[in-house]
């Protein structure tokens, strides 16, 4: 019984799935884990994860997500959730994963970046999470150049933008073809110093 609860408390944290090596390490043999995907206790999502129980909110898929896919982070509108910023729409569950990667997962976007680098990525309620710089350029590709924007002197105003870090990462990322890059450059030109 207390390897069940433990679990599901893993479970709890992780946006309602487990992975079989968590399982695993709580005492579980492949045996019973298969017993409780075959009665339907536990859903199989890959031959990695289950989903032990529901958790409807869209930061909780975004979890579900992020334990379960490799080296996935919240990003874009699930990013923007994260960190609080203005006048970005709530409630959408998206993450990042590798282009070497081909996931999908369940009530989750799952966009495809090469471009993903480490000093992009930070943790926000234990979830990693793009930085605010990258999460603007992500969004950049989303909204109106005027939406963008509001955002970015939003974000000036409160002092919660680094300008060397998003014009960087705008340097790095932003290229030809790349849907909002042109409105993403004019933007960091006109606001960023």
């Amino acid at each position: 019984m207390e390897t069940h609860r433990k679990a599901r408390e893993i479970a709890a944290a992780q946006g309602g799935v487990i992975l079989r090596s968590q399982a695993i390490a709580l005492g579980f043999t492949d045996d019973q884990i298969q017993y409780r995907s075959t009665i339907g206790d536990w859903q199989r999502i890959n031959g990695r994860s289950y989903r032990l129980f529901e958790m409807p909110g869209s930061l909780d898929r975004v979890r579900s997500a992020v334990a379960v896919l490799p080296d996935a982070v919240a990003s874009h509108e699930a990013a923007a959730e994260l960190h609080d910023l203005p006048r970005v729409r709530r409630g959408i569950a998206v993450v990042t994963v590798h282009t070497r990667t081909t996931h999908n997962f369940p009530g989750v976007r799952v966009r495809r970046a090469h471009d993903l680098l480490e000093t992009h990525v930070t943790r926000v309620a234990g979830i990693p999470v793009t930085t605010i710089e990258r999460t603007v350029v992500d969004l950049a590709r989303l909204v109106s150049e005027n939406h963008l924007v509001d955002i970015v002197e939003d974000l000036l105003a409160a002092d919660r933008l680094q300008p060397v870090e998003l014009r960087e990462i705008v340097r790095v990322v932003a290229r030809r073809g790349r849907p909002g890059s042109s409105s993403l450059r004019a933007v960091v030109d006109e606001y960023v110093d």
